[in-house]
């Protein structure tokens, strides 16, 4: 695969940078802003159109028109085959179908659109398209949380996330959390948008996470981008890059052990805040009774309701099913062992991920490690972005060991350029 494209034939280059710049706002603002568009078409279809656009418009740019009208077709045939099994799947159960489209049509589909974005001369102009959308949603986001009043008019929903009297930011997102990791997520891609002025912008993402009060997501992010400006972390990595990798395992395996050995099914806290941080530890604890009763999952239907109960001071017997606010534990319950399995697979190529392109990869890494406080396929904003975020990680591990020089080193080049000019 070539690591330099062209513009697409016939196209002309500012018709082109258009072009991307409408998809990637497109995608951007469905992302960010699922209540406004689901006022118009279900989100999730919306998110598979704009992941399929862009697509499109990337194979006819990196490869011919030709291409990209054989991977339309095939493609759109496979989409229709897809969706229709979906509608006819068992009616007693909707997850079937709503799992199903995930795994066979959100999962591929993003994947390949990190991988192709990853390759795109156009990256820089869909992460600027990406990271003013997110900022327009935290400046709204922080208005929210001074003014304690939804600014989209969403008062029921607003109201309904607020904790204590904490005014907590959902501007157009599914939900506060959710929210507060696609800011946090977004974070590491202002450095792709080749701005000379890149601080202003992780700050008002970082303050638009933190006006929705979540805290794990935040912290994460805050962590993970302060350890990249310390420089001899950053070389110590780049030198030794299985460093990274095996501490992502690590932090995995410190999770499960203390899921088996430390942690109790139970939820102490009599206030919103420690029961929050408190649930966490307590699903964890439910992960051995999950995997001895159903060591290769349950599948792609809902959760049963009444199996897996979690006692807690503040309200009393809490449902698994009703929520899993761990990427981990949903996919130990979707798919048994696998899913621990795959869990740690993405947390490894995030950080493999990191060693090839700090960009892509600390985006990884942040949604990766976030998905131990949210399930982040269970929603359909932030589930496609983890997933095109680790499809840009492996195509940057993929030029890595095939001889290309480091994804970060084209950008710091462009920016020593801009700046001798």
């Amino acid at each position: 695969m070539r690591t330099s494209v062209r513009p697409a034939q016939g196209v002309p280059a500012s018709g082109a940078a258009v072009l991307s710049g409408f998809v990637g706002t497109s995608m951007a603002f469905t992302v960010l802003f699922p209540a406004i568009v689901g006022t118009v078409a279900p989100s999730r279809l919306v998110m598979i159109a704009v992941g399929w656009l862009f697509v499109v418009v990337e194979v006819a740019r990196q490869a011919s028109h030709r291409t990209a009208g054989l991977v339309f077709g095939l493609g759109s045939a496979y989409l229709g085959v897809v969706m229709s099994i979906a509608l006819v799947g068992p009616n007693d159960d909707p997850m079937y179908a709503v799992n199903g489209v995930r795994l066979a049509i959100t999962l591929p589909l993003y994947l390949l659109v990190g991988a192709l974005l990853f390759n795109s001369s156009h990256r820089h102009i869909y992460a600027r398209a990406f990271v003013a959308v997110a900022m327009l949603a935290a400046a709204l986001a922080v208005v929210e949380a001074a003014t304690a009043t939804s600014v989209l008019g969403r008062d029921y929903d607003f109201a309904r996330f607020q904790r204590e009297g904490q005014a907590r930011a959902l501007v157009g997102s599914e939900q506060v959390l959710v929210f507060g990791t696609l800011l946090a997520g977004v974070v590491p891609l202002v450095r792709e948008t080749r701005w000379r002025l890149a601080v202003l912008p992780s700050v008002i993402l970082l303050a638009g996470s933190i006006s929705s009060g979540s805290r794990g997501p935040t912290i994460i992010a805050i962590l993970v981008i302060a350890l990249d400006l310390v420089p001899p972390v950053v070389a110590l990595i780049q030198r030794r890059p299985s460093l990274a990798k095996w501490a992502s395992v690590v932090i995995v395996g410190g999770v499960l052990l203390a899921s088996f050995v430390v942690w109790t099914p139970e939820v102490r806290g009599l206030t919103g805040a420690a029961y929050s941080s408190a649930y966490r530890a307590g699903i964890y604890a439910l992960l051995p009774d999950i995997l001895n009763a159903a060591p290769f999952g349950i599948g792609l239907g809902s959760i049963p309701y009444g199996v897996w109960l979690l006692p807690s001071e503040l309200f009393g017997v809490r449902d698994l099913a009703a929520t899993v606010d761990s990427e981990l534990v949903y996919l130990a319950i979707t798919f048994g062992w696998a899913g621990i399995a795959l869990f740690v697979i993405a947390a490894w190529i995030s950080a493999a991920g990191y060693c090839a392109s700090r960009t892509f990869g600390l985006c990884a890494l942040v949604i990766t490690f976030s998905g131990l406080f949210v399930a982040l396929h269970a929603w359909d904003s932030l589930g496609p972005l983890w997933y095109l975020a680790v499809g840009a990680s492996v195509m940057a591990v993929r030029q890595k060991r095939r001889g290309h020089a480091p994804h970060d080193v084209h950008i710091s080049r462009v920016t020593a350029n801009r700046k001798a000019a």
